[in-house]
């Protein structure tokens, strides 16, 4: 069978998550990703379930979980789920167990490179340029509970962009830093990640800037079509679908959040 825009982004991004993990354990219906230099990282300790329809119940997947991430000495448990069917099907029983549960739009932008926004400059980055940003993100989130974890998370996004040779653009106001993305190479295609701006400096255009000027560089390099994956329940679908990204497919995150200490 030919290979689909969808089948190829979702390919390249089970070979991310294959090269970022430290340690992989097969169990019955996937493969669990670890990596014990960042416990804290919930996207880089999980279970992807690799079974068919039916094939796997939600209550069976949820106790694998529970002795895997129990095993690591891990209070949270994730699952991410790649096909959609798989997803839907398993998304009631998860919600029956009070497990959250994210659906998430695949994105791909196909045309041509958007004129890039005047008056705003799109910086490429470095690791120690882009390192306080992200810390500065972190602990802001609410389910980053301390300092340790922001600096862990930050560390991580360093660490793994590093070997997985990621490419980090920014826009700066007055010499600060307000708004980033992480550009992710692959074979011909390229996937963009960890679009945010700071709360403060929202609803300016920062973000619209930076991407305009992420695709053309992503198009100059070879790296076109990008995709993106985004919340189905919040806002930024619409905006990606402004600057002309299409949703293609659905992917899905099983979550059960630990108790607050």
């Amino acid at each position: 069978m030919p290979e689909t825009e969808l089948s190829r982004y979702l390919r390249f991004l089970r070979g991310l998550q294959e090269r970022s993990g430290s340690r992989a354990v097969p169990f019955p219906g996937g493969t669990a990703f670890f990596h014990e230099q960042f416990p804290d990282s919930w996207t880089h300790n999980f279970l992807r379930v690799e079974a068919p329809p039916g094939a796997v119940t939600a209550e069976a997947l949820a106790a694998q979980a529970d002795a895997l991430h129990s095993a690591q000495g891990q209070a949270h448990r994730r699952l991410w789920v790649g096909d959609e069917a798989t997803g839907e099907a398993l998304a009631p029983g998860f919600e029956a167990l009070g497990w959250g549960v994210g659906r998430e739009w695949i994105m791909v932008h196909r045309g041509t490179s958007p004129e890039v926004t005047e008056g705003l400059s799109v910086s490429r980055l470095s690791d120690e340029e882009v390192f306080p940003f992200w810390e500065e993100l972190f602990r802001r989130m609410e389910h980053v509970r301390s300092e340790e974890t922001a600096r862990q998370l930050a560390t991580r996004n360093l660490v793994l962009g590093r070997r997985l040779s990621v490419q980090h653009f920014g826009i700066r106001v007055d010499g600060r830093l307000v708004s980033a993305c992480d550009l992710y190479p692959g074979e011909g295609l390229s996937d963009i990640q960890d679009v945010d701006t700071l709360e403060e400096h929202r609803g300016k255009g920062y973000a619209r800037a930076m991407l305009q000027g992420v695709l053309r560089t992503a198009r100059e390099q070879g790296l076109a079509p990008s995709f993106l994956s985004t919340d189905e329940e919040d806002w930024p679908k619409e905006f990606y679908g402004r600057l002309g990204f299409e949703r293609i497919g659905r992917l899905y995150t099983f979550l059960k959040v630990p108790p607050k200490a």
